[in-house]
């Protein structure tokens, strides 16, 4: 089987080795790789983030798998071009990758759609009575479990 990764990091090298112990694979080409990868599998110089050009790279080198490491192809839809020329990839769609979270979720979750607001980093820190009746309700909740009132 001949497998393709596309991306250069520390991720797509583990991937890469990894790959490369399964008996089943013949061929391992890493686009654009790094030079750590270069000593386990070949480097193509290749635009990752143009669906196009991966499509015919893949069909030229009789790649039978892709693996989509980085998160910049999969936002740009290789993998959904790839599916669509009729290529097995491993990776979300761009639909799909778009509903990860971003990093400013959470917060804004915790801070505006909490009932009660939420501490988080850059809040001050909650006054010292609500944290002893925090504790007071968790120390009965304990109680109550243990067979104590």
């Amino acid at each position: 089987m001949n497998i393709l990764i596309l991306g250069s990091g520390g991720r797509e090298h583990a991937l890469a080795w990894a790959v490369m112990q399964n008996p089943k694979c013949d061929r391992l080409i890493v686009a654009p790789g790094n030079a750590g990868m270069a000593q386990i599998a070949e480097c193509a110089k290749l635009d990752i983030e143009d669906g196009g050009a991966v499509a015919t790279f893949v069909q030229e080198n009789t790649i039978d798998f892709v693996i989509v490491g980085p998160e910049a192809p999969l936002a740009k839809g290789v993998a959904d071009r790839l599916r669509e020329a009729g290529i097995k990839v491993f990776g979300p769609s761009a639909r799909q990758r778009s509903w990860k979270p971003r990093k400013a979720s959470p917060k804004r979750f915790a801070t505006q759609r909490m009932r009660r607001r939420q501490p988080t980093g850059t809040s001050p820190m909650p006054r010292l009575p609500r944290l002893t009746s925090a504790n007071r309700r968790a120390d009965r909740c304990e109680g109550r479990r243990s067979g104590r009132r």
